[in-house]
């Protein structure tokens, strides 16, 4: 269990540092927009790649890492989480808590978050607006960076030093193939014959 437990740690971590649904805070808004799109994260030693799905108060984050699949299901609509791994056919579900923050984001998110904005850029074919971010929560975590965000409010970039847990790490995810339209809501449940057990 120690391999499963560490994996998704590292899973987790990826998952929250400034997440593609977005803030629930005014100053960094969620998508206007449903969309799915490659992703790719590197968390300090940490290098991920995968695929993101988004809906209002749903998202799903499917990540290899290590030769393992993984799939994070955050559910703000539901105030709930599930990581599922397909190969185990296991699924571990947890309350959104201090580890997300109370409505699933990062709990910096309902500390303080300055955002100015730095001009304008091109990423992946998608016309952004650059902004230095400056954040904090009130378990001590920060992250310092930059973030990149269309105008339909999708962050498809972000690199920066993060701390979460008292651990400091360089964060950095990107969005690829962006893809807007409506999302089948069964990304976002739990498939049928899953071994469901409490996220420790």
């Amino acid at each position: 269990m120690s391999f499963i437990r560490q994996s998704a740690q590292a899973f987790v971590i990826a998952a929250i540092f400034l997440p593609a649904a977005g803030s629930a805070a005014d100053s960094i808004p969620r998508p206007t927009v449903e969309y799915s799109a490659k992703t790719k994260f590197i968390i300090g030693a940490h290098n991920m790649a995968g695929q993101v799905f988004y809906a209002p108060g749903m998202e799903r984050r499917e990540i290899a890492q290590t030769g393992q699949n993984f799939i994070m299901i955050m559910r703000t609509d539901r105030n709930e989480t599930y990581m599922l791994m397909p190969q185990q056919k296991m699924a571990m579900k947890r309350p959104l808590g201090p580890m997300m923050g109370t409505k699933g984001e990062p709990d910096f998110r309902e500390g303080n978050v300055k955002m100015t904005k730095v001009g304008t850029e091109s990423v992946n074919g998608e016309s952004t607006t650059k902004y230095k971010i400056e954040s904090d929560d009130k378990q001590g975590g920060r992250f310092e960076g930059f973030m990149w965000m269309t105008k339909d409010n999708i962050v498809v970039k972000y690199e920066g030093s993060a701390v979460s847990q008292g651990r400091e790490s360089s964060a950095t995810m990107e969005l690829s193939d962006l893809k807007r339209g409506k999302q089948d809501r069964k990304l976002f449940e739990i498939p049928p014959g899953y071994n469901v057990m409490p996220m420790q």
